[in-house]
């Protein structure tokens, strides 16, 4: 039996198939996004947890300022010129939404890197932080572009890759750094972040 959700959808075993790819995935992700967090609040202190908490909310903030909303257009628009069946719309569409993407991301980059020491003394009375503001304000681009392209494959309905990309890679990639950096260099504030 091959029920269909409606007009051009795919068939239910594609759904549950999808579903179940992405649960587990998810689910190796958040694993490993624990590990990641014990890592930092046993390798490096409550106080370096709380520095990284901090300045993964402010990336948070500036990649949301960034993006403006083009993550949802992301998805739309490639899905739309990929079904069109033409490669040459999509690698357009992606182009067109990561300029404008990447200009903002530099732009607030800079502001958050010039600012980081009022926003570390003013807005959260950490002084320390404010080398930590600089390396978020550094790796804003970068987030930007990995965003984006999470969800250029979700318009690509390549659901597994996304979901490898958003929630594995990350706290895999950032465990292991900061395994490495706590055996060579020891414990500090800035560490996790450096880490991510």
């Amino acid at each position: 039996m091959n029920m269909r959700f409606g007009s051009g959808a795919g068939s239910v075993g594609e759904f549950v198939r999808g579903s179940v790819v992405r649960l587990f995935f998810r689910g190796v992700g958040t694993g490993l996004s624990l590990a990641f967090y014990l890592l930092v609040s046993r390798g490096c202190g409550a106080a370096a947890a709380g520095v990284y908490a901090l300045t993964m909310t402010v990336l948070n903030i500036g990649v949301l300022l960034t993006m403006a909303g083009t993550q949802e257009s992301a998805v739309r628009f490639i899905a739309e010129a990929a079904s069109l069946g033409s490669r040459g719309a999509v690698r357009g569409t992606y182009r067109r939404l990561l300029k404008m993407n990447l200009a903002a991301a530099f732009l607030l980059a800079a502001l958050l890197a010039c600012g980081a020491r009022l926003i570390a003394g003013y807005v959260f009375r950490e002084p320390g932080m404010d080398a930590a503001l600089r390396v978020a304000a550094g790796v804003l681009p970068f987030q930007c572009v990995m965003t984006l392209n999470g969800q250029a494959l979700r318009g690509l309905k390549r659901i597994a890759h996304f979901t490898l990309v958003r929630n594995v890679l990350p706290p895999a990639l950032g465990a292991a750094i900061l395994g490495v950096l706590l055996a060579v260099r020891g414990a500090s504030l800035k560490l996790p972040v450096y880490a991510y």
